[in-house]
C-alpha cells in the first residue's frame, strides 16, 4: 500500500463504525495543533479549503491524517 493510500484506508476503517485510538500518528507533524485549529474554524468536510488556507504548504496526505484523527476522537 502506497503510504499516501493510508489515510484513506483509515477514513473508511472510521466511517465502518469502528473505533480507533490515533492520536500517536500526530507525535511528528510539526503543524499538528495549527491544522488541527483551522479544521475546527473551516470544518472538516472538504480539505480543500484547509489546504487553500495553508496556501498548499501542507501536504493532502497530512491534512488527510490529521482529519482522520479528529473524526476518530469525536467517534471514540
Amino acid at each position: 500500500m502506497k503510504p499516501n493510500r493510508v489515510p484513506l484506508s483509515i477514513e473508511q476503517f472510521i466511517s465502518s463504525g469502528d473505533h480507533l485510538s490515533l492520536s500517536y500518528l500526530l507525535e511528528e507533524v510539526p503543524d499538528a495543533q495549527e491544522i488541527r485549529s483551522t479544521f475546527e474554524e473551516i470544518g472538516i468536510e472538504r480539505l480543500k479549503p484547509v489546504s487553500e488556507f495553508f496556501h498548499g504548504r501542507i501536504s493532502l496526505t497530512t491534512l488527510r491524517l490529521v482529519r482522520c484523527v479528529i473524526v476518530a476522537e469525536a467517534a471514540a
